[in-house]
C-alpha cells in the first residue's frame, strides 16, 4: 500500500469491514464453542471483544497511513495472530480429548468424563458421586 494511492479515509473503510469480518467469525466460533460445551467460553468471549475494541480504538485513533501500517501490523501479531496460537488451539485440543477432568468433594480425586456425560453436565443435568454425595465439578 503506497501512501500517495490510498487516503487514510480508504484504510478506515477497509478496516471497518475487516471488523465486521471479524465479528462474524467471532460469533461462529463461539456458537462452536457452546455447542461442543467448552468450559472457558465465558474468558474467550472476553478476549474476542478485547480484540474487536483494540482494532475499533485503531482505526478511529490513527491519522496518517504509515501510522496505521505500523500499528495495524502490530495489532494482527499481538492480537489475531497470537489469539488463534494461544487461545483458539484450546477449544481445538479441548474437542479431540475423549474426556473431561472432573472432581468432587473428595480429597485429591479426579474423574474421567466422557464428552457426553461433560454435555449434561454443563447443560444442567447433576451428576453426583455416590460416596461423597456432591455434585462434581470441572477442574
Amino acid at each position: 500500500m503506497k501512501n500517495n494511492h490510498v487516503s487514510i479515509n480508504e484504510v478506515r473503510m477497509l478496516s471497518i469491514e475487516f471488523l465486521k469480518q471479524l465479528k462474524d467469525h467471532a460469533k461462529y466460533e463461539e456458537k462452536y464453542m457452546k455447542r461442543i460445551a467448552y468450559p472457558y467460553i465465558d474468558i474467550h468471549i472476553k478476549e474476542h471483544k478485547k480484540i474487536m475494541s483494540s482494532l475499533a480504538s485503531l482505526v478511529k485513533n490513527t491519522s496518517n497511513i504509515n501510522e496505521f501500517k505500523t500499528k495495524f501490523s502490530d495489532f494482527i501479531d499481538d492480537n489475531i495472530i497470537k489469539h488463534i496460537l494461544e487461545e483458539d488451539i484450546k477449544y481445538a485440543n479441548f474437542k479431540k480429548k475423549e474426556y473431561v477432568l472432573y472432581t468432587c468433594g473428595c480429597l485429591n480425586k479426579k474423574y474421567k468424563i466422557s464428552h457426553n456425560m461433560h454435555l449434561k453436565i454443563f447443560n444442567g443435568a447433576k451428576y453426583d458421586r455416590k460416596i461423597c454425595q456432591q455434585n462434581i465439578r470441572l477442574i
